[in-house]
């Protein structure tokens, strides 16, 4: 019998996403627990930060359970940078003498939104020397930032939606030049945020100004963009030098957009999935191929969810690319598993084979030389 893989499951995190989070490390924490393979060690990141080691047989991903307030449940974790072997050193937090390194083979994280999908546990698990899941720093980051994304696969011919950009602090552009440069309606959406966190509908101009600064309630760059009358397609792709593609799906939406509620409240029924989406015939490849090119094109390696949207007038189809997820949601309700699943990787097999991605790029990477 091959020798287990000890996973350091990432979850929690400071975001507004922190729920969503726990969810989807739920599901990957049962679904890597039947295999016999994989030994799941809990990392809980509260909502101040901290680290938590969990027991496994205690952790908060036990369906049923409620997350933990405070420093209760998990001990305290130190992160010991090392040019060989990193370590993840757990404790009560008394002193160094009490701590004790937890010998992990590769982390899985699953932290959405700002402080964990956008580069910045990524680089401190690169700093440990640890393999982890998902794009490296460079492709989190730039995925993170729509705006940076949206020029990046503008600038390579890829079809982006129309979008302006506002900064906080800097002279605000006025309504109506935004509606004549993009048209009406246009969503307002923080530039670094997923899930429609912060995100809102404008209209007509009394709504402008609220929509703005909800948004920056969330971020410091906002992004104005087209509100494109089209269906919502999602496309899952993973690998490294290779990537492949399982989907389309569909998210059909009750909404006028798919709301943070929609996506996650499962009391509102507001919106289902279609997978297979149902589509004209070539659609469905010029999907993948398309997120396959944004995919390489970001620098992502491991997963991503590249989302769509699709436009029918007449005999004319369009795509645009509307934004690329590095940590997609994995809950009951999300559809990169549910993509995956379809094309005969149950959740399981999806995960372990992420797992592998990891400690391939890891090998690769090893080879590089730090000194002339």
């Amino acid at each position: 019998m091959a020798e287990s893989i000890h996973v350091g499951l990432i979850y929690g995190g400071r975001s507004p996403e922190h729920e969503v989070s726990i969810d989807s490390a739920r599901n990957v924490f049962e679904a890597l627990e039947r295999r016999a393979r994989h030994r799941v060690t809990p990392i809980r990141i509260d909502r101040r930060g901290r680290w938590h080691v969990e027991a496994p047989e205690h952790t908060a991903l036990r369906s049923g359970s409620a997350e933990p307030s405070g420093d209760r449940a998990g001990q305290r974790t130190f992160l010991a940078p090392a040019e060989e072997d990193a370590e993840v050193l757990t404790g009560p937090g008394g002193g160094a003498a009490a701590l004790e390194p937890l010998a992990l083979d590769v982390a899985f994280p699953l932290l959405h939104g700002p402080n964990g999908e956008d580069g910045r546990v990524q680089g401190l698990l690169h700093t440990l020397g640890l393999p982890y899941v998902g794009p490296d720093v460079l492709g989190s980051a730039l995925c993170m930032d729509k705006d940076v994304a949206k020029r990046l696969l503008r600038d390579a011919d890829l079809p982006v939606v129309p979008f302006r950009v506002l900064r906080y602090g800097a002279e605000r552009l006025p309504f109506d030049e935004v509606a004549g440069a993009i048209g009406t309606p246009f969503f307002v959406k923080p530039a670094n945020a997923g899930s429609s966190v912060g995100t809102a509908k404008v209209e007509a101009k009394p709504e402008y100004a609220p929509a703005v600064q909800s948004a920056f309630a969330f971020d410091n760059k906002v992004l104005l963009e087209t509100a494109i009358d089209g269906r919502e397609i999602e496309c899952a792709v993973i690998g490294n030098e290779e990537p492949r593609a399982a989907g389309p799906g569909e998210i059909v939406s009750e909404d006028t957009f798919y709301t943070y509620e929609a996506k996650y409240d499962e009391e509102l029924d507001a919106a289902h999935m279609e997978v297979p989406a149902d589509l004209p015939g070539g659609v469905p490849e010029r999907v993948r191929s398309l997120a396959e090119r944004a995919y390489r094109l970001t620098g992502c390696e491991g997963l991503a969810r590249v989302d769509f949207f699709f436009t029918e007038e007449d005999d004319r189809h369009d795509l645009f690319l509307n934004e690329i997820n590095t940590i997609p949601g994995f809950t009951e309700r999300s559809m990169f598993p549910v993509m995956w699943e379809e094309a005969g990787l149950p959740a399981g097999d999806l995960a372990a084979e992420l797992i592998q991605l990891a400690l391939d790029r890891h090998k690769r990477d090893a080879r590089l030389k730090m000194t002339p």
